[in-house]
């Protein structure tokens, strides 16, 4: 038999929970060696939670009785466990409605608690006022995972080693309908309180100096309320509705959010947020109008995923607020807001040419954005929105270039029968599963409104995956029924795009914002989608089915530089022309299946390709130093007339010597290839013989060309030979 012989040793790291101990193991004169692992337990957590629905619970007392910390240290120490610092607060929040559970912090809190930890809150109704079969189950759930509940209010621990489960069960199950009760009825009574003041409202009975009676609801930043509690009217706010006037003017003259915030801030001491701006900014309490949502006892209870409810009738009563613009000026707010054009160095838009409008989009999937320069006033690069993990990019310029290309070439073609027929099966099918589907939605509803408790909590789930399918589906449906229209145009009216845009394609270029925004919705009448690939594809699909790809072969980015050409694209290999294509040598390289493109057998380097296969898709003159060396020679011809490819000469017109050693040859094969170099001899001074060139883009006489020499040659003496 094996004896044995324990150990003890220091043991390896294995965190905070967990220590080791090494087992000896001897039989037959042989030790045996293990490491046993030894769980060391550490102390459960206590959390405290606390909620309120109101501003007024805040004010008070609530939360503070809710958050007793020294009361809290003595449970969590009777309960063998140690207090986190983390205190949960759902700060007017409804547990009614299920926002805590929802969306709330209560939420956040259930999804890092474990086994044995403790939550210590008020009283139940803090967990939730909602229906009683989907709170209690939520919280029977809980229980079963080992999670503990301890309400101070009447000193009671829920779960873990409660003497009586049974009780506890009954207990929980009276309090969470006692809360569901008194809310339900809460609720009921403001319900019928919001329906009376819109009755006396629409009636004309009004409050004191004839303002109208407070409906229960928040009121807008330019009002406030005065008078007593049953009788309180809406009216002016004696500062923020002369702030609120003032918002409106800096928002109709075009200022940008962040200005309106910084003048508002700095000249009233009020402090709001760029949302809250937004909001306020659409708000239809501007020009008086107050929008009731109120719930419609009338009609039958409705499940919405959380609990029973009731659908809701909306109420507009018109000039409720005091107005700080008149209807016709918000409209035009609204459209200014619209179609707001501004620099990004003010903090407001500025509109290129296919950004922003859900059809550009990177390789990995994740839309592009338009990315700035350092100090740019506007966008250089469309990149992917994920720059840490993708970071695919494309310049502006290059990009709006293809596209230009693509969208003025011999690109549409007629819709076929057999391309109409297929939308037509699909779009059939789609209408049928959207049916098959609300039916069963129909169906679980009536079963969950006879049978709360049996089938609450079962269908639930279900209601909720069966809507959003139906709402995938409807989105496709869209999608197909958007092609049936494309695809019903004539070919005329499909090509009056096009036509349109090869009339102003330098604007697709080197356009405005303004030109931006009215071209690129323009462009996206006959483009579906745009997809920047990282191996230097840039695929284009259109409404019409026809489809274009440009490839940037592996070439230096860093340099500006975008040399690239639209491949030749077949659905098989099948087809005859591929064929011959591909035999090719030449176009062998830009002639591709769409299989053949996912198997990346496209990447090559620029180098292999034939130069008369490829297209500048970046500026005439990318910036470059060579280019910059050029520019500065070419303007100085213009200028002077000519330009004499000298040291001394290029040092004299503004070069560095550094330019000029470096980039002489580059701008010398640059004038010779337009012709614009005159190459002479002349006889020196010593009746030596010299040469030079002249650049020039004028012609000259022999007297010209000796007139230039004598003046900037020293050892100049006679002209020879002028070629």
């Amino acid at each position: 038999m094996p004896t044995a012989i324990a150990r003890s040793n220091r043991p390896p790291s294995f965190g905070k929970s967990a220590g080791a101990k090494l087992i000896y193991l001897q039989c037959n004169g042989i030790i045996f060696k293990s490491t046993k692992i030894i769980e060391l337990k550490m102390k459960p957590t206590a959390f405290i939670y606390g909620r309120v629905s109101s501003d007024k619970q805040t004010i008070g007392t609530s939360i503070e009785i809710q958050t007793d910390l020294k009361k809290a240290k003595q449970i969590a120490s009777e309960h063998g466990c140690e207090l986190s610092e983390l205190i949960t607060v759902d700060e007017g929040v409804s547990g009614f409605s299920g926002s805590n559970l929802k969306t709330g912090k209560l939420k956040d809190l259930l999804e890092i608690v474990k086994r044995n930890d403790l939550i210590i809150l008020r009283a139940l109704d803090r967990f939730s006022r909602g229906s009683l079969y989907k709170v209690n189950s939520i919280f029977t759930d809980l229980l079963h995972k080992g999670v503990r509940f301890y309400t101070t209010m009447d000193n009671k621990l829920y779960g873990g080693e409660s003497s009586n489960k049974v009780v506890d069960a009954i207990v929980s199950v009276i309090g969470f309908n006692s809360a569901f009760e008194e809310s339900s009825k809460k609720a009921a009574l403001n319900n019928d309180y919001i329906l009376k003041r819109i009755t006396q409202f629409n009636d004309g009975i009004r409050g004191l100096n004839n303002a109208p009676l407070h409906h229960g609801k928040s009121i807008p930043f330019h009002c406030q309320l005065v008078g007593e509690d049953k009788s309180k009217v809406v009216v002016k706010h004696p500062k923020n509705f002369d702030v609120a006037k003032e918002i409106i003017a800096l928002a109709l003259n075009g200022s940008g959010l962040h200005k309106i915030i910084r003048v508002v801030n700095e000249k009233h001491n009020i402090s709001r947020t760029k949302q809250w701006l937004k909001d306020y900014l659409k708000s239809h309490t501007l020009y008086g109008n107050c929008i009731l949502k109120v719930q419609d006892r009338t009609q039958k209870v409705i499940y919405d995923g959380f609990g029973e409810t009731y659908p809701k009738k909306e109420y507009i009563l018109n000039e409720y607020y005091p107005a700080v613009c008149t209807k016709n000026e918000w409209l035009g707010l609204q459209e200014t807001r619209k179609r707001s054009i501004k620099l990004r160095s003010e903090g407001q838009k500025y509109y290129s040419l296919l950004s922003g409008r859900q059809r550009l989009y990177c390789s990995c999937g994740k839309p592009l954005t338009v990315i700035y320069g350092k100090n740019a006033t506007q966008p250089i690069y469309y990149g992917c929105i994920d720059q840490i993990s993708c970071r695919n990019m494309e310049q502006i310029y290059v990009l709006n270039h293809v596209i230009a290309d693509a969208v003025t070439g011999d690109i549409y073609k007629k819709d076929t029968d057999k391309n109409t027929k297929n939308r037509e099966i699909e779009t059939n099918k789609l209408n049928g599963e959207i049916t098959e589907l609300q039916e069963s939605i129909n169906n679980m509803l009536k079963l969950v409104e006879d049978h709360p408790l049996a089938y609450g909590d079962k269908f639930a789930p279900k209601i909720i995956e069966s809507k959003k399918a139906i709402e995938k589906k409807q989105k496709l449906l869209d999608e197909f029924n958007g092609q049936k229209f494309i695809s019903s145009r004539t070919i005329e009216e499909r090509n009056m795009i096009p036509n349109e845009i090869r009339k102003i394609k330098d604007q697709l270029l080197n356009g405005t914002s303004e030109q931006n925004l009215e071209n690129g919705n323009k462009i996206y009448k006959i483009i579906k989608r745009i997809t920047l690939d990282k191996n230097g594809l840039i695929s284009i699909e259109f409404e019409s089915g026809e489809f274009k790809v440009c490839y940037f072969p592996i070439q230096n980015k860093s340099k500006g530089r975008r040399m690239g050409s639209f491949l030749h694209i077949f659905n098989n290999t099948e087809d005859s022309l591929y064929s011959s294509m591909k035999q090719d040598p030449e176009f062998s390289l830009v002639t591709f299946t769409r299989e053949e493109l996912e198997n990346k057998n496209h990447v090559i380097h620029i180098d292999k390709i034939n130069p008369s296969l490829l297209k500048l898709f970046s500026h005439e003159r990318t910036i470059m130093a060579c280019d910059k060396a050029v520019s500065h020679i070419n303007n100085y011809v213009k200028s002077y007339g000519y330009f004499i490819l000298k040291s001394s000469f290029a040092i004299d017109s503004g070069l560095t010597e550094k330019q000029w050693q470096k980039h002489k040859s580059y701008c010398t094969a640059f004038f010779e290839k337009r012709g614009m170099i005159y190459k002479v001899e002349f006889i020196t001074k010593n009746n030596g013989r010299n040469s030079i060139s002249i650049i020039s883009d004028k012609v000259y006489t022999v007297e010209d060309i000796h007139g230039i020499l004598w003046k900037n040659i020293k050892n100049y003496k006679q002209l020879i030979v002028l070629s």
